[in-house]
């Protein structure tokens, strides 16, 4: 999850220099401060739905031009292996995993 709004920030971020706006101007059009600005670009602070859609255009793009291809996203079977508490568990995660592989 983080990974995916760290993304999302850079995404915003290089598609606000392309169009030569600051952190303040943005900031500006939604009626926020810069540092907020700042802590989306960073993947810090999410943003919701409809401020996507306006964000995009004023960065003159679609919606989908700023979300991350799933692809670039890790995979949910590492997420769970991260966070599986033993190796058993472990174990667990990757049989669901492949199973899941050969039936798609």
């Amino acid at each position: 999850e983080q990974r995916f709004y760290q993304r999302l920030g850079e995404l915003i971020r290089k598609r606000r220099k392309g169009r030569d706006l600051t952190q303040q101007g943005i900031a500006e059009l939604f009626g926020l401060n810069r540092t907020t600005v700042v802590n989306i670009e960073k993947g810090r602070q999410r943003i919701s739905v409809h401020q996507l859609v306006i964000l995009a255009g004023h960065l003159g793009c679609a919606t989908e031009e700023l979300i991350p291809p799933m692809e670039e996203m890790q995979d949910l079977s590492d997420v769970l292996q991260e966070k599986a508490p033993d190796d058993r568990a472990r174990s667990f995660v990757s049989e669901i995993a492949a199973a899941s592989k050969q039936s798609s």
